[in-house]
């Protein structure tokens, strides 16, 4: 529980990400049965703007907006070259928000309930990838990825939003946006995220010539 003696103080910078990044692990441990319609998305979009809108919150971390997601998928087997198969429970949640020249990218964390974050994306760590995103490595390097956190970035980057497209795609209109400041783009996440938020850091920073075009 926060201190009394810190009411209405806003929160430093740190621990404004830090609840943000728990917001993206609102349909933790839920079956998709329990989903109205089956719809992650919109069960965990409806979390987060509650949270972002409720004014107890907000007196802590200041007004931040949805601007991106929540996306939320339980079907990773597509990733795995099988057929898409719908899982009882999501394996890989993201969302951004933004409040003033900040954009906050949120990755969940492992979802307990989920066989496919335990058994592939926790522990596929044996088999490494190449890293494919940097036109070049510095000499006698040859960076290379674990195949479990691999699978789990490529579900991040073929995320769609509805009407958004995917996350760098959005990225792309944030940082050529009418404001001549350059947006400050953060990436967090706990447990898996904290995995995750790293490697889709720099995999959008290695191919920012793609999507950011200089800016």
């Amino acid at each position: 529980m926060i201190p009394s003696a810190m009411a209405n103080e806003e929160l430093d910078q740190v621990r404004q990400i830090y609840l943000l990044s728990g917001l993206s692990n609102g349909v933790y441990g839920i079956n998709v049965d329990e989903v109205p319609e089956g719809d992650f998305n919109a069960l965990l979009r409806n979390k987060v703007e509650t949270a972002l809108d409720d004014e107890y919150i907000q007196d802590y971390i200041g007004e931040w907006n949805l601007v991106w997601g929540p996306v939320v998928d339980n079907t990773p087997l597509q990733t795995l070259s099988r057929t898409p198969q719908q899982l009882p429970y999501a394996s890989n949640s993201m969302y951004v928000a933004q409040k003033d020249n900040q954009y906050v990218v949120s990755i969940a964390a492992t979802n307990g309930s989920s066989w496919f974050d335990w058994i592939v994306e926790d522990s596929f760590v044996r088999t490494q990838i190449d890293w494919e995103y940097a036109d070049g490595s510095p000499e006698g390097l040859d960076p290379k990825i674990a195949r479990g956190t691999w699978i789990g970035l490529n579900i991040l980057l073929n995320m769609e939003s509805p009407g958004q497209g995917k996350l760098l795609d959005f990225l792309e209109e944030a940082v050529q946006g009418p404001n001549d400041e350059v947006p400050e783009i953060i990436f967090t996440g706990i447990s898996l995220g904290g995995a995750l938020s790293p490697v889709l850091a720099l995999a959008a920073l290695d191919s920012q010539d793609t999507w950011a075009h200089g800016n």
